[in-house]
């Protein structure tokens, strides 16, 4: 009976422990540049469904926090090796510690802005609009022509005839939110 007892304290520990470290990690991030703010789950599936992935694919989640929407990518499509960069070390570190039993999350602690995207074909960008904003054309310089941004935020400024874009609404908790699908080439609208 003891050593059933110490079972049920130590994981009692544990787990306030694991919600004290994330409520520390989220508190800090308020700090940085980009503060982490956690999508919900229906957003996620809505936003991995408008990427159309394959399995010849390269996923990536550019701010990808605690490694959420790359954990949902390797779940979604396990023959997928899905990329996550965060610039926050310790969000990022947090993020490998829950994504130890998935071998193909590759999650690195990486300046978006600096960052090669060239094998990435899939992109996910949920970030601020400021940092979208300074981020799309290199992402759009670097990728290959068949790749697929799904983003938060979009500014008409980058609008061409070489970009497509697709305003893609969705509904979560009574209210309407977008992604914008952007392609190049002037394709306007995902694989879908």
């Amino acid at each position: 009976m003891d050593l059933f007892y110490w079972i049920i304290v130590l994981i009692g520990y544990l787990t306030a422990f694991y919600f004290l470290f994330y409520s520390f990690v989220i508190a800090i991030s308020f700090f940085q540049q980009v503060p982490f703010v956690p999508l919900e789950k229906q957003a996620i599936k809505f936003a991995i469904s408008l990427l159309n992935i394959t399995k010849d694919d390269m996923f990536l989640d550019v701010g990808s926090g605690d490694g959420r929407v790359v954990r949902r990518v390797v779940r979604s499509f396990p023959y997928v090796s899905a990329t996550g960069i965060e610039y926050n070390k310790l969000l990022n570190y947090f993020a490998k510690l829950q994504s130890v039993f998935y071998p193909n999350a590759n999650l690195l602690s990486h300046d978006a802005y600096t960052f090669s995207y060239k094998k990435y074909n899939k992109i996910f960008i949920y970030l601020t609009s400021d940092m979208i904003s300074k981020l799309l054309p290199k992402i759009l310089k670097d990728t290959p022509d068949d790749a697929v941004i799904v983003s938060s935020y979009f500014s008409p400024e980058y609008t061409s005839s070489k970009i497509g874009v697709t305003e893609k609404k969705y509904r979560i908790n009574g209210k309407i939110k977008s992604f914008f699908v952007i392609t190049k080439n002037g394709n306007r609208s995902s694989k879908r």
